[in-house]
């Protein structure tokens, strides 16, 4: 769209230039403010088409029809299904994050063990997201910051911002959130020029980011009609088709760190992605300091809320077991920030389950590793629910003179 409005100008200014000039037997008629007001018509041209672009595509109709798998798509629908839920229980847990939320916990095997609690646990999972996309989601979704008791969210570190947080396909995934006030601070949250000029101009014209789903409607509305008429399905992520798949058998040398045996089954193309994020991960441990500039933004908007936010550190991969040190490192300033203001969980809540015989690829847990998870997670959450209810009810008993 930016493209085209562009062309659009050039073509104006080239017609302007090229076209003949006066009569110059009507130039002593023509009215002193008679010359083209080039500017004035540009700058017409540039509102009608920010009004027409907030009608259309701030408002939630396009919404509605974006294509539910594409990128934008999951993002409105995980956003719609949650505004319509109706409230099932007094005291409801929001479970976000990005697949490994997605596939790593089961709401149902969470409701099964909170039976008769008044407890209800939601799981609202988007993939290839981070804290970023958390931030804007919550704030669409939950704009009076009181819908849920507590809002469970992954400590993810944003250490690496080039080559995490600069995504331009997060742009596209975040367009259903943006407003027209996040332009600067959305933009400025890229490092690529490239990506700030995007980012800012989906947040004035979304449609922008919206040009490929609006020309796949166009060149077959029926087609998207029968696939929007269709129940949306879930998206899984990962072998969703074999989750009881195991990397059990990877042995991996404690002193160089190299992969000495792949599990048997394993293609080539699966060992080489295991070799590389096997480098990754040794890449990041050698990093000072981590970033969560987006998780403190999410707890300063819950600061006056009764919402709790829980940090929940997901186990980290099948390596982790292999390759610890013996030292864990100090918490970043940050993290620290985190613990004086929201719960953040041990972060030897999981360790258990960074082993290979839990995780069905590099990142995601399999059947097994997503049983243990959900029920620890489940576990520490209505502890933690419980003994906060202990606490209300002496301090109710006690009164407001009792110190």
């Amino acid at each position: 769209m930016i493209i085209g409005i562009g062309i659009a100008v050039a073509i104006y200014l080239a017609l302007l230039y090229v076209a003949p000039g006066p009569d110059k037997s009507l130039v002593a008629q023509a009215p002193v403010n008679g010359a083209p007001k080039v500017f004035r018509n540009l700058a017409l041209a540039i509102v009608g088409l920010i009004l027409a672009d907030g009608v259309v595509f701030h408002s939630s109709f396009y919404t509605t029809v974006l294509k539910p798998k594409s990128h934008a798509g999951v993002v409105a629908n995980h956003l719609r299904a949650e505004k319509r839920r109706p409230r099932i229980a007094d005291k409801e847990i929001l479970v976000i994050g990005d697949s490994r939320v997605e596939q790593g916990f089961d709401s149902e095997i969470a409701n099964e063990m909170a039976r008769g609690k008044g407890v209800a646990f939601i799981e609202r999972a988007v993939p290839a997201s981070g804290p970023r996309m958390w931030h804007y989601f919550l704030r669409e979704l939950d704009p009076r910051h009181a819908r849920y008791h507590m809002i469970v969210v992954p400590l993810a570190a944003e250490e690496m911002q080039n080559s995490i947080n600069d995504r331009s396909l997060d742009i596209m995934r975040m367009a259903p959130l943006l407003r027209y006030s996040d332009a600067f601070s959305f933009a400025s949250s890229f490092y690529e020029w490239r990506n700030q000029a995007r980012a800012f101009a989906t947040c004035i014209l979304r449609g922008s980011a919206y040009q490929n789903d609006l020309f796949d409607l166009l060149e077959n509305p029926h087609g998207r009609l029968s696939e929007l008429q269709r129940p949306v399905e879930p998206q899984r992520w990962g072998h969703a088709e074999n989750r009881n798949r195991t990397l059990a058998g990877l042995i991996i040398d404690p002193v160089t760190g190299e992969i000495q045996q792949f599990p048997e089954d394993m293609l080539e193309r699966q060992r080489e992605r295991l070799q590389h994020e096997l480098r990754w991960v040794r890449r990041r441990a050698r990093f000072s300091g981590e970033n969560f500039a987006w998780s403190k933004q999410i707890v300063e908007r819950y600061a006056s809320s009764p919402t709790t936010i829980v940090f929940v550190r997901l186990p980290r991969g099948p390596f982790l077991s292999l390759l610890r040190g013996k030292d864990e490192p100090p918490p970043s300033a940050d993290e620290a920030w985190l613990r004086t203001h929201a719960v953040v969980l041990d972060h030897r809540t999981f360790r258990f389950l960074e082993a290979p015989e839990y995780f069905v690829d590099t990142k995601h847990l399999n059947k097994k590793g997503q049983e243990l998870f959900t029920k620890r997670l489940t576990e520490e959450l209505l502890g933690r629910l419980q003994i906060r209810s202990a606490r209300s009810t002496q301090a109710t008993f006690a009164g407001p003179d009792s110190n």
